[in-house]
Order: structure tokens, then sequence, then C-alpha cells
């Protein structure tokens, strides 16, 4: 496999659930020469392990079963919330990564846009978008099977709302992952 050249160390890549990231961090993969795809929710793992209910009630609010009631806004607030907790653990690992000049794409939902503008050199940011509520929906059963998640979809599609307003407030890069033909070509000259 041909090895293209990076301009990065560490590539992240943020946004809704059911976005395409996954697909577009293991098509980078591929391009760059199998670089190790590492994604954040096995991060949020680790920590919950480490941490409490009583600890960090944050991380754990969206766990219960009752997360429904919370309606689309109350769960968007807790995605953000949830984003802001995580963002140390997130940080520790982009630092050792661009310490050590250990490549790295790191994907996933509980990405928080502003803790990205810290980094420096050596780390790209891009955030996945897809607007359309039923193409989630579509992609949601695709994954993981089972009946439609019409609700889940509604909540993602309010946080890519925010997060594509974020991007654009903040000058971070950001594409709707559709077409998916291309979409490794147009997140590569995004961040170049």
């Amino acid at each position: 496999m041909e090895k293209n050249v990076r301009n990065w160390t560490v590539f992240i890549i943020g946004g809704q659930s059911g976005a395409g990231k996954s697909t577009l961090a293991y098509g980078l993969s591929e391009y760059y020469g199998g670089v190790n795809v590492l994604e954040f929710d096995d991060i949020a793992q680790a920590v919950m392990a480490l941490v409490t209910a009583e600890t960090h009630p944050v991380i754990f609010e969206g766990k219960n079963e009752n997360w429904q009631d919370s309606g689309v806004e109350g769960n968007r607030g807790w995605l953000l919330n949830v984003s802001k907790a995580y963002a140390p653990a997130l940080k520790a690992v982009v630092e050792r990564h661009v310490e050590d000049n250990v490549p790295v794409i790191i994907e996933g939902d509980f990405i928080d846009p502003q803790i990205t503008l810290s980094f420096g050199e050596g780390v790209k940011t891009l955030f996945t978008l897809e607007p359309d509520e039923g193409q989630l929906i579509k992609n949601f059963q695709s994954r993981e099977g089972g009946d439609p998640q019409t609700f889940r979809a509604a909540i993602s599609a309010a946080h890519g709302a925010w997060l594509r307003e974020t991007c654009e407030e903040k000058g971070i890069p950001h594409m709707d992952i559709h077409p998916w033909d291309g979409s490794v070509r147009r997140a590569i000259e995004l961040t170049a």
C-alpha cells in the first residue's frame, strides 16, 4: 500500500453520532498507509472505569434509563457537557502522540470543538456533519440494526446543527459527509 505524505501527527475527526466519522477515519487511515485509528469511545470507557457517578455525574447522566425524558435539547446539552468533561482526557492523548511523534487518527462524538482550538503544530481537526435526519436513521440502522431510532436521530441532527454553527463561528474545518464518494479527498483538502 502506498504511503501518502501527512502534514499532521494527530488527525481529530469529531461530529455528531451517525455522521460517518468512523468511515472517514478508516478511509484516511488507508490513504495514509495504515495509521492507527483510536475511537473516542475507547477513551470514554477508560475514563468511566476510573471515575464514579458521584465524582463525575455529568458523564453518567446520559446512561440512565430515563434519558429520553430529557428531550432533544436536554440530551444535546448533555452531549456538550460530556464533551467538556472528556476534554482533559483527549488533550492528554493528543499531547502524548504529538510529543512522541506517533501518528494517530482520533474519531468520536464526544469531542468539544473548543478544545481543538488549543492544539498546536501537528494536529488537524475536522468535524463531519449529516444534516438529514432520515439519513441518520438509515446510518444507525445500517450500523446497529433494530427499530428506526428517530429520537436519537433528532438529537444527533440538533447536535450537528450546533456543531456547524460553532465550527463556522470559530473557523474550525467541517464538512457534510455526503457525497460519500470523495469524502477522503475533501477531508484532506479542508485540512491542508
